[in-house]
């Protein structure tokens, strides 16, 4: 029995070692090895950038650094299983004005090359050609833009807590109410209405509206509806005026309000011109996703600057580790910009030709991230995310934020006026309508009895005259 044990157990564990083995993710020293595509070099295809170069510079075919290079190096000495090859040769691939795309499709158009190391954003369209491993630097498109803000030195600093436009709305419904007030209120006696002329009347209701607040007004309302619109509009002023109160007090403790970052409709719908860096996957995200046709190439970092600081392009659209890099090299002083919410979410990878290759790599990334290596990389390079020194969010209240108080007053007013109109015009004139209807009536009635009569009589008149003899005729 023992012998028979023996050998159930040995079965049972080869077949649990044959299966275990032949998981992916088993990696092991027995795997089948890394190979090149040609001989025993691994031929990289390295990018030639010349802006942002903490990423990768490449000099030379000997001679490549930046944080890309270090993370691969980095991943290349964990490898598992161990690759068959003896050398790494990079070689340095100008960009100039192409597409990163151009890159990466060398390694189907070419026999030689396995891998391309530098800032490649993974996406859709690269997965055709290429097999990425898994992202070792988080990215996503934004929206560079320059954050004006309203400072409280500026003289109008007190018209900043709402927008013109609804300060152009406040100011039509302050006419609206006293035009609606008088109206109700154009056949009560009262102090607004006894005034020598219409004009002197406007001026006392316009001047009601506006001091309500300040100067208690006893007995200058008597019509119920009036009453109602007043109610109405004191509750519009204590909401708006709080709300206004609130955003002024935030301007006037803080040294800078910041303003609202730029969406990417909002820049479409600008039609202006906007910038991006050369060789970026922007460009075919601005063009062919939002429509976006007026864009300016950026080749350098002193070039972002200046093209916002100039006005020559409204925003720059960019993935976040550039935009870190860029609003890293800017003093507290001059870093005035504002940084919108992802519009994508992606991330860097390395592409290769082979499968086996960006499986290896793709676990050699993962074990750095989990031993505390990558953060240490891109702390070493400055790469860790960068903004601006906080400052407050901007609440200015625009229309879209306030339009409920609009509304109320408006409904208000328009369901005082339609009572209005409805008691003093239409029921009087449906009423003047019927009386004037039974008036014509009756007179119908009285024209229908008396015209035949009339009428037979003049016959009857003029038949006797005529039956007359000639000498009765006087």
């Amino acid at each position: 029995m023992v012998p028979c044990k023996s050998f159930s157990f040995l079965f049972l564990s080869h077949l649990i070692l044959i299966y275990t083995s032949a998981l992916p993710w088993s990696a092991s020293a027995d795997s089948a090895p890394l190979v090149p595509r040609k001989g025993n070099v691994l031929q990289v295809i390295v990018p030639v950038k010349t802006v942002f170069k903490e990423f990768v510079e490449c000099s030379n075919d000997s001679n490549a650094r930046g944080f890309c290079i270090d993370v691969f190096k980095n991943a290349l000495s964990i490898l598992i299983p161990k690759p068959t090859w003896t050398d790494v040769k990079y070689e340095c691939y100008p960009i100039g004005d192409e597409s990163y795309d151009n890159m990466i499709n060398l390694l189907a158009s070419r026999d030689d090359v396995d891998a391309v190391v530098g800032d490649v954003t993974i996406s859709a369209a690269r997965l055709v050609n290429a097999s990425f491993t898994q992202t070792y630097l988080d990215s996503g498109i934004v929206i560079l833009a320059p954050d004006e803000g309203v400072s409280q030195n500026f003289p109008g600093v007190f018209f900043a807590p709402f927008t013109i436009e609804t300060w152009a709305i406040l100011v039509v419904s302050i006419f609206l109410t006293g035009l609606a007030l008088w109206l109700l209120e154009h056949n009560e006696q009262t102090s607004l209405q006894r005034a020598p002329s219409r004009a002197e009347q406007f001026k006392r209701i316009f001047w009601f509206v506006t001091s309500i607040l300040v100067f208690f007004k006893r007995d200058s309302i008597r019509n119920p509806l009036a009453k109602f619109v007043l109610i109405a509009w004191i509750l519009f002023i204590l909401l708006l005026g709080s709300s206004y109160t609130a955003s002024l007090s935030s301007i006037l403790t803080v040294n800078q309000l910041s303003q609202k970052p730029l969406t990417i409709d909002e820049l479409a719908a600008m039609n202006k011109t906007v910038g991006f860096q050369v060789g970026s996957i922007v460009e075919d995200y601005l063009k062919n996703r939002h429509n976006i046709k007026h864009l300016k190439e950026l080749y350098n970092v002193t070039a972002y600057a200046d093209a916002l600081r100039s006005k020559q392009v409204v925003a720059i659209v960019d993935e976040i580790p550039y935009i870190s890099l860029f609003l890293a090299a800017q003093s507290a002083s001059n870093c005035k910009f504002s940084v919108s919410q992802k519009l994508t979410i992606a991330g860097l990878g390395f592409a290769f030709h082979d499968k086996d290759l960006s499986a290896a790599f793709s676990v050699a990334l993962l074990n750095l991230s989990e031993s505390g290596q990558m953060q240490t990389l891109q702390d070493g390079w400055k790469l860790s995310n960068f903004q601006c020194p906080s400052r407050v969010q901007s609440t200015r209240l625009d229309l879209k934020s306030s339009q409920g108080l609009f509304v109320l007053l408006g409904a208000a007013m328009f369901l005082c006026i339609s009572i209005f109109m409805l008691k003093h015009l239409v029921i009087p004139c449906s009423i003047w309508s019927y009386a004037h209807f039974r008036e014509n009536q009756r007179q119908d009635a009285i024209d229908a009895y008396w015209e035949p009569r009339l009428y037979a009589s003049v016959r009857m008149f003029f038949s006797r005259r005529h039956d007359l003899l000639p000498g009765e005729m006087t």
